[in-house]
């Protein structure tokens, strides 16, 4: 082309380049008006980069970018310094400044070592109590639930499991199911007889406030809380300020911890604490209040299960507590998109005495580059990127409200293998896993590209697309309407999951261990 400047669209370069009418080396400069659409699959701009990364450096023209996008939205901002580093360019916006100030920094990581829980096998209210259910036949949700909170919270909160059932059984001694005929020995008779001595024995029972003192007879809370209360009163000359999150595996677990932070409010005058626990629905009043609450700051802390870490969209967080870790680099990417910064506090809570605790943390402190620069970018940008393939994910998901909550009448994608099932709170992670899996020379060269993109009708109206690597079965994959970003991502993830299942592309191995696989395999601590 003998012209000494020409104006023209991308498909129009890459038509011209890929039938060698153009030629790097014969361009001084090349000047893009808007550099970022190289981060998504299916623009023109993303062969022009993959064309230009290809291309030796002595043949290579200048490249000049002007961004077009508003320079003081965080997720401009990190697209735009991915884009600088792809194209190894210099980019302009209207701050230049605000628009290529670096990815934004990680929290401030630290570990906190408790120490090991009393050897407790029951409190004395549970070996009353079992004096009336031998085998757990009645009450075993209650049986099962503070012997949870025994190990995790202590002593008082397996009391307060049962102070906290009373008032369903209230209702069902009330309930005309229980009048029966006296006079006639029956099952049923048993069965209301024993029901009423454990309620009898409950509401007469002499319960306790915790007791923090570890070196006091009476403590009886675990060390573990105990670890906790100390972290959370680190951050009373912040009070005002103070923001934070604490996320652990059990509904149960989260609930007995606020009540345990309630009641001890003497010792953290400055905590509000409340319990968000799932599965989330955008009709739950209950869950809108508490995050509205958590948002305008009447409630400071969150004790709060999976939900918080991709399902709901909360404010940046001085304080991250990892109450319990996994050993999941998804997992690792929401909790630090969770934190604010590094003015932001991410800690773990570790048993020295857990080999699977160890283990994580290891794996943590021991992460490959491309996969710290992954989680970076899944943390900071709602579009996702594509993960590297030593990607650390375990096939024990764990189901943070526990099996017993998951509604079994949603939909789901079953395995025929293992029977695992797919729900569509578990569909982001597969769609991952998935990518992860791919071979090479399916997985897109510049990692840091986009995955999911967004389109908006109405504040209340959002539809996510699934953008696939070359070589997939298809290359996108769009969701349906949805009342957020995070409910569009999900929907769209679960509908990928269908189609990948439809064409036998979804392996076992990407599935949940079902519960009775994973407790046969699950580590000793």
């Amino acid at each position: 082309m003998n012209k000494d400047v020409a104006v023209m669209s991308g498909h129009t370069f890459l038509h011209y380049y890929q039938s060698e009418a153009i030629v790097f080396h014969q361009i001084g400069v090349l000047v893009f008006q808007q550099p970022d659409l190289a981060m998504q699959l299916d623009s023109p701009m993303s062969e022009i980069a993959l064309a230009l990364a290809e291309t030796i450096e002595e043949e290579k023209p200048r490249i000049i970018g002007t961004f077009l996008q508003r320079p003081d939205d965080p997720e401009t901002r990190y697209v735009h310094v991915e884009t600088e580093r792809v194209l190894r360019a210099r980019l302009f916006g209207k701050d230049t400044h605000a628009v290529t100030s670096p990815l934004g920094k990680k929290p401030k990581e630290l570990i906190i070592r408790f120490g090991p829980p009393k050897k407790v096998v029951d409190t004395a209210l549970c070996k009353h109590l079992r004096t009336f259910s031998k085998s757990e036949v009645y009450f075993r949700p209650e049986f099962r639930s503070a012997k949870i909170v025994l190990r995790e919270v202590g002593s008082f909160a397996s009391d307060w499991v049962w102070r906290r059932a009373l008032k369903n059984m209230d209702k069902e001694l009330d309930s005309p199911l229980y009048e029966v005929d006296n006079s006639v020995d029956s099952p049923e008779k048993q069965e209301i007889n024993t029901r009423r001595n454990v309620y009898k024995s409950i509401k007469n029972w002499t319960f306790t406030i915790p007791n923090l003192d570890i070196g006091s007879r009476g403590f009886n809370v675990s060390p573990k809380i105990a670890s906790l209360v100390q972290i959370l009163q680190c951050f009373q000359k912040d009070a005002e300020k103070f923001r934070g999150i604490v996320l652990v595996r059990r509904r149960i677990t989260a609930l007995a911890i606020v009540e345990v932070l309630r009641t001890v409010s003497g010792h953290l005058p400055f905590i509000r604490a409340e319990a968000l626990t799932g599965p989330w629905a955008h009709d739950n009043i209950s869950q809108l209040s508490i995050l509205k609450d958590f948002i305008v700051g009447k409630c400071n802390l969150l004790v709060a299960t999976k939900i918080a870490e991709d399902g709901v969209e909360v404010p940046p967080c001085s304080c991250i507590i990892r109450y319990d870790i996994f050993d999941s680099s998804i997992s690792y990417a929401h909790t630090c998109a969770l934190a604010n910064g590094p003015e932001c506090h991410l800690v773990f809570m570790l048993d020295p005495n857990s080999d699977a605790g160890r283990r994580t943390v290891r794996h943590l402190a021991r992460m490959p580059e491309d996969l710290k620069h992954w989680t970076q970018l899944a943390a900071t940008r709602e579009t996702g990127a594509y993960p590297p393939a030593n990607m650390l994910q375990t096939a024990d998901y764990y189901h943070s409200d526990s099996e017993e909550d998951v509604n079994f009448r949603s939909e789901y994608i079953k395995d025929p293998t293992m029977s695992g099932k797919i729900y569509a709170d578990d569909a982001v992670n597969v769609v991952y896993r998935y990518f992860s899996s791919l071979p090479s020379a399916s997985r897109p060269t510049i990692t840091s590209r986009a995955i999911f993109r967004f389109t908006s009708s109405s504040p209340s109206v959002h539809v996510c697309t699934i953008i696939f690597p070359s070589g997939s079965p298809f290359s996108t994959v769009e969701g349906p309407p949805s009342a957020s970003t995070i409910a569009a991502k999900r929907a769209a993830c679960f509908k990928a999951c269908k189609q990948l299942h439809a064409l036998g592309l979804l392996p076992y191995q990407l599935f949940p261990r079902p519960k009775e696989v994973a407790r046969r395999l699950r580590p000793v601590a």
